[in-house]
């Protein structure tokens, strides 16, 4: 399967994917995110491949002074919702490739979860160094490997035993860049030279099972490839074999693992 700059979802699953992937999943991730960016008054941040806009939101609401906030992603769905929130930050429809922007126009950029997805990873590393500022920061969150997420891996199991490779391989693609010396090496082959890459665990949380299951497939381009006799399938083997990542009011629980560069 050919790489995307990111997950490529019509208006629908663009919603859904705010409304319930956004908080169980991402919201948490993007708090480290914006907290890692160490922001400060009249900082313009670039959020790249920013989906529907946590990152961005999430940097709005913490009130620093004069802060600017632009969000750019590939996806016009993502995007229309990202504005439909919060029209007061600037989107921008454009490639992570050839960003539009002048050199040094931002302080601070955050890439979070999409960077796997980049046709040409070298070049958009040396894209984000040439419209930095020099004493600038960049943050780009990678999920590690599907083994090390424990969920992941067991739904993956499940995805492929009731859809194939095929299936499972969109389930798998977010977690194809997890290996911590893979992304050593394309970072040393770009144009940046100071940085480190850390890994990290937080929770993640569903409220049930089902919502679960409804996230990633719903919130994802699974939605177009499985069949309805293959989604009930899902959810049934679902309810039996993932209930031990239930806690005692039936939400579901995980811990999540992705490695943090960071680039100074």
């Amino acid at each position: 399967m050919a790489k995307k700059e990111g997950y490529q979802l019509e208006l629908e699953g663009a919603r859904f994917y705010e409304e319930n992937f956004v908080p169980s999943l991402f919201e948490n991730w993007a708090k480290r995110t914006v907290e890692k960016l160490s922001l400060s008054d009249g900082d313009h941040l670039l959020d790249i491949a920013c989906g529907t806009g946590i990152v961005a939101r999430i940097a709005k609401a913490s009130k620093i002074g004069e802060l600017r906030i632009t969000g750019i992603d590939i996806n016009e769905a993502m995007l229309e919702v990202a504005k439909g929130i919060e029209p007061e930050i600037d989107w921008i429809r454009g490639s992570a490739q050839n960003l539009p922007f002048d050199d040094q126009s931002f302080e601070k950029i955050s890439c979070q979860f999409g960077f796997m997805f980049f046709e040409d990873q070298v070049k958009s590393l040396n894209e984000m160094k040439r419209i930095r500022k020099r004493k600038g920061k960049t943050i780009i969150g990678i999920w590690d490997k599907i083994e090390a997420n424990e969920g992941y891996f067991d739904l993956l199991q499940m995805i492929e035993n009731i859809g194939g490779r095929d299936l499972g391989q969109i389930l798998r693609s977010p977690f194809n860049l997890g290996d911590k010396d893979e992304i050593n090496e394309i970072v040393k082959s770009s144009e940046i030279s100071n940085y480190k890459i850390e890994t990290i665990r937080t929770k993640v949380e569903f409220r049930s099972i089902d919502h679960w299951i409804d996230c990633d497939v719903k919130a994802s381009p699974i939605a177009e490839e499985i069949s309805d006799q293959q989604y009930s399938e899902l959810l049934k083997k679902a309810r039996l074999d993932l209930n031990k990542y239930l806690t005692e009011d039936q939400k579901v629980r995980f811990n999540m693992s992705a490695h943090i560069v960071t680039i100074e």
